[in-house]
């Protein structure tokens, strides 16, 4: 399960042009939810061209995976108190459609059992077909 959780923040980045951000993170596994929430601190930014992006590769590999198919419920908190959804963007990312928003913090949710089925799945039809 570490291994998982440490996968799954291995690949979050978050795409601020043009500026520096601290940027702090927190993952929250309740028991027997097969989910965990993850968590995005940061100084405020405008919701302008922000992009959450799920990178489609873990560093030292070279196959392409879905994450973003692991992914739900996309939040965007602003500093007014607001709740903003998250929207697929045209790849493996997502955006904030409200326009001059400023987001404090981003959530979302990873599906650990879809994500562990599916790579079991993978390896099993791997290791048949040699």
């Amino acid at each position: 399960m570490k291994n998982t959780i440490l996968l799954i923040f291995t690949f979050i980045f978050l795409n601020v042009s043009f500026a520096q951000n601290t940027i702090s993170y927190t993952l929250n596994h309740t028991p027997n939810s097969n989910k965990i929430t993850v968590e995005l601190a940061f100084d405020n930014i405008s919701t302008n061209g922000i992009k959450l992006i799920i990178p489609r590769s873990a560093p030292g590999t070279y196959e392409l995976t879905n994450y973003i198919a692991f992914i739900n419920n996309v939040k965007g908190y602003t500093s007014s108190g607001n709740i903003l959804k998250g929207v697929v963007g045209d790849g493996s990312f997502f955006t904030f459609n409200e326009k001059d928003q400023v987001l404090k913090r981003i959530s979302y949710e990873v599906d650990i059992n879809k994500m562990e089925m599916t790579f079991l799945k993978e390896q099993y039809w791997d290791w048949h077909e040699h």
